[in-house]
C-alpha cells in the first residue's frame, strides 16, 4: 500500500520504474534504478545540474530512493554491499564511533541485520531453561523497530 502512495505521488518516471522491479521482486534491478538516481541526485546537488528533461524530484522521493536502495539491498541479501553504503552514509573513518549514536539508530539497525544476516545465530536460552533470554528479546525488539 505505502509502494503504491509513493508510485502515485512521485514525479520522475524511474521511480515508477523502480517500484515496479521492487513489486516484482527484481530487487537488483530496482537496486540499480535507485542507485542511478541517487547518483544523478549527487550530481545535481554538487555541480549545480538539471532534471531536464525529467521533473525535480521531492526531498520525499529522494528518501524514498534511499529507503529502497537499502530494502532492495536487503532482500537481495548484498550484506558487503549494505555495510559499504552504511559506512559510506556514517563515515568510515569514524564508523565504529558514529555508529552508536542516537540520530544513527537506523544505520546501526542496517548494520546488526547486515551482521547477523552473514553469520548462523541461535537465540541464546534462560540459564536452567524457559526460554529465550531477556536480553535476547530486547536486542531483537532493537534491530526490528
Amino acid at each position: 500500500i505505502v509502494r503504491g502512495l509513493y508510485d502515485k505521488f512521485s514525479r520522475h518516471p524511474k521511480t515508477k520504474h523502480a517500484l515496479l522491479h521492487e513489486l516484482e521482486g527484481r530487487y537488483c534491478d530496482a537496486r540499480k534504478t535507485y542507485s542511478l538516481l541517487l547518483k544523478k541526485a549527487e550530481d545535481v546537488d554538487l555541480n549545480g545540474g538539471s532534471w531536464t528533461p525529467d521533473p525535480e524530484p521531492t526531498k520525499f522521493e529522494q528518501d524514498l530512493w534511499e529507503d529502497g536502495l537499502e530494502e532492495c539491498m536487503k532482500k537481495a541479501h548484498l550484506w558487503t554491499d549494505l555495510k559499504i553504503w552504511c559506512t559510506s552514509k556514517v563515515g568510515e573513518d569514524e564508523f565504529d564511533h558514529e555508529i552508536w549514536k542516537d540520530e544513527n539508530r537506523h544505520m546501526l539497525r542496517l548494520h546488526l541485520s547486515q551482521l547477523i544476516g552473514t553469520c548462523s545465530i541461535t537465540a541464546p536460552m534462560k540459564v536452567g531453561g524457559g526460554g529465550e533470554s531477556s536480553d535476547w528479546k530486547e536486542f531483537c525488539n532493537m534491530i526490528t523497530e
